[in-house]
């Protein structure tokens, strides 16, 4: 299988478990920045585990200083009694089981959680 066929059939894999916003921008960020599919597959069972119920986004970020800091958000969506309990927590549980990973990778700072309340 051709690189770009197989890189194709990857990206739109992420549409199972991932929404996204401004899908277009996504591609491309994710095309060159090679490594982040494998990032965003071992992300999800963390997410699963960490939010069972919760919504996942992907956001491509622009750096408006013109400094190029441009990330990929995910976003994640819960109830608020989940945000209100320890959800900045396991955010940080699980940047810590995936940060060796973004620095096998060299994609430290372009893959960043965000906390969201759901219907805000």
């Amino acid at each position: 299988m051709d690189r770009n066929m197989k890189f194709e059939e990857e990206f739109s894999e992420l549409n199972k478990f991932y929404k996204m916003r401004n899908p277009e921008r996504i591609y491309e960020f994710i095309n060159n920045n090679k490594g982040l599919i494998k990032l965003l597959n071992e992300a999800e069972p963390y997410l699963i585990s960490k939010f069972p119920n919760g919504i996942f986004e992907l956001q491509k970020h622009d750096d408006i200083t013109g400094e190029g800091y441009h990330k990929l958000y995910v976003n994640i969506f819960v109830d608020e009694e989940t945000f209100n309990n320890g959800f900045m927590d396991n955010i940080h549980e699980i940047n810590g089981k995936l940060i060796p990973l973004e620095k096998e990778l060299n994609l430290m700072m372009k893959f960043i959680l965000m906390p969201g309340v759901e219907g805000y």
